[in-house]
């Protein structure tokens, strides 16, 4: 009955040594060759795409920042502002 555990033991060890062996190695296969990237199999972002999405709340964040800068250089010099466009007449 021992010699049954341990082996049975001995075996489920070895399977998920295995197993775990297999695995990784398919996982650095996979990081290797690029598996998955802009094929749709995972909700990774290309480079470009997360540019653009930075980009555009970079702009979002600024743009109530620029209308207050605009606004205290119309203050400051309002034909200045006329001339560059800023001030519509």
């Amino acid at each position: 009955m021992e010699a049954i555990v341990v082996s049975a033991l001995f075996f489920g060890a070895l399977t998920t040594i295995v197993k775990m062996s297999l695995d990784y190695q398919r996982e650095k296969w996979k990081a290797r060759l690029g598996a998955g990237v802009g094929t749709g199999g995972d909700r990774s972002m290309g480079t470009n795409e997360l540019r653009g999405l930075i980009r555009e709340t970079v702009e979002e964040a600024n743009a109530p920042l620029v209308a207050r800068l605009e606004a205290v250089e119309e203050r400051a010099d309002p034909d200045r502002a006329i001339r560059v466009g800023r001030l519509s007449a």
